[in-house]
């Protein structure tokens, strides 16, 4: 078991990996829980379903996702059958969001995902139309939906077929 720090919360991790990002030490001799640490700067840490983590160097959309998450923002994401509902629910209630992307895949139903700007107002349509069978879900930030949203590029391949749900690449096989 590993400890990570960082944003102010700690995180025990079942395994740790680093991809090209340069690291310091500092040490912390007089701590009696630990002699040292080991520090990165300008990185990404993600953490997956089987408490795994991934440091990584920064990106120019990690910093978006981060700047809107700091400011407040709550992703959500609603099929398109429900477009109509969820846009007059807002309305009504004068709940303000980001513009609205559409992902498209196959035969499926398009999805929707925005930004909910004001937390109070993403609490309350998450408690009048969300939850189980409802309208509309939060994502959280490793779904590969609430990437879809900052990575045009990515959602380009999931559009084209060339990644599934989870954002791996289908082998020529398939």
């Amino acid at each position: 078991m590993w400890v990570l720090k960082f944003s102010g919360k700690t995180y025990y991790i079942n395994h740790i990996t680093s991809e090209g990002m340069s690291w310091s030490t500092k040490e912390t001799e007089n701590n009696p829980h630990t002699k040292g640490s080991l520090k990165f700067k300008k990185c990404y840490v993600g953490i997956d379903d089987n408490n795994e983590a991934i440091i990584r160097p920064l990106t120019e959309i990690d910093e978006a996702r981060i700047r809107a998450k700091d400011r407040g923002h709550t992703r959500i994401l609603f099929m398109g059958k429900k477009y109509n509902e969820v846009m007059n629910f807002f309305k009504d209630h004068g709940i303000k969001h980001t513009p609205i992307k559409t992902v498209r895949y196959a035969c499926s139903d398009d999805k929707h995902i925005c930004d909910l700007v004001n937390k109070k107002e993403a609490v309350y349509a998450l408690l009048a139309i969300g939850g189980a069978g409802g309208m509309i879900r939060e994502l959280n930030e490793n779904e590969i939906y609430w990437k879809f949203y900052d990575d045009k590029k990515l959602l380009e391949k999931y559009e084209k077929g060339l990644i599934d749900e989870n954002g791996n690449e289908f082998d020529d096989d398939d």
